[in-house]
């Protein structure tokens, strides 16, 4: 969306107009998050970790990942819950850390809807991280979890 800002220093005719590009970042919705402090002893311990370029990932079941049935017989799951962790060894400063969790929330967005559910996720970041695109963050997503060995290993 593009806005219209003016600037103004002194009265004059001729009035400065610069144009900027507002992108709306949001967090991930509320039922796809991890409550990370009291979860992640329990994934740690249980789940699988998978290396990859630029972060590693620790799946897990969920531990009330008990079909429940619908009022119409049908089967239902906990939606996917996601977790990232991007210590200070990544980067010193917070600036960086935080572009490098936006980038990820808005690669694993796209696709959430395609993401199993039943299953605790946790991004483990890496440092080679730093310097990428969104689009090649988003690749790697991508290759993750159109992978079938990370929900094979649980069935």
């Amino acid at each position: 969306m593009w806005r219209e800002k003016s600037f103004k220093k002194k009265k004059t005719k001729r009035e400065k107009k610069t144009y900027y590009l507002e992108v709306f970042i949001f967090m991930l919705p509320k039922q796809y998050r991890l409550p990370l402090r009291t979860e992640f002893k329990r994934i740690k311990k249980e789940g699988k970790l998978f290396p990859g370029r630029f972060f590693s990932l620790l799946v897990s079941h969920q531990p009330q990942a008990i079909p429940r049935t619908e009022p119409r017989g049908e089967a239902s799951y906990q939606p996917p819950r996601l977790a990232f962790i991007i210590s200070k060894k990544i980067h010193k400063k917070a600036i960086k850390r935080n572009r490098v969790r936006r980038l990820l929330v808005e690669a694993v967005r796209g696709i959430l809807p395609k993401i199993k559910p039943g299953f605790d996720f946790v991004f483990l970041v890496k440092k080679t991280i730093l310097e990428k695109k969104l689009l090649e963050i988003k690749n790697e997503v991508e290759k993750f979890f159109g992978n079938e060995k990370i929900y094979s290993f649980f069935d």
